[in-house]
């Protein structure tokens, strides 16, 4: 059942029972958080580029599949923006 549903199987006549339920209570107080998805919309006029893992760049918005984040992960995300059009551009907003 654990293998069809994305869980895991936990023995409970195991030897190290302890050893188990530390690990289930270090998993259930760390998680912050499953499929995180960090989307950015981007202002009219503004062309976006990246490198790395981002998902897709779509007409305005850029998005990153993160997947499961911890209490202390510290997610950072970079793009360069351009336009062919000078003016003053709010990013972030």
């Amino acid at each position: 059942m654990a293998t069809i549903t994305g869980g895991r199987y936990y023995d409970a006549k195991s030897a190290n029972l302890e050893s188990r339920y530390e690990e289930i209570a270090h998993i259930l107080t760390n998680a912050a958080g499953e499929n995180v998805v960090i989307r950015y919309s981007i202002p009219k006029g503004i062309v976006a580029t990246t490198e790395g893992s981002i998902t897709r760049i779509g007409p305005k918005m850029l998005i990153w599949n993160v997947g499961t984040i911890s209490v202390d992960d510290v997610i950072e995300k970079s793009f360069s923006v351009s336009s062919k059009n000078a003016g003053e551009y709010v990013l972030g907003g």
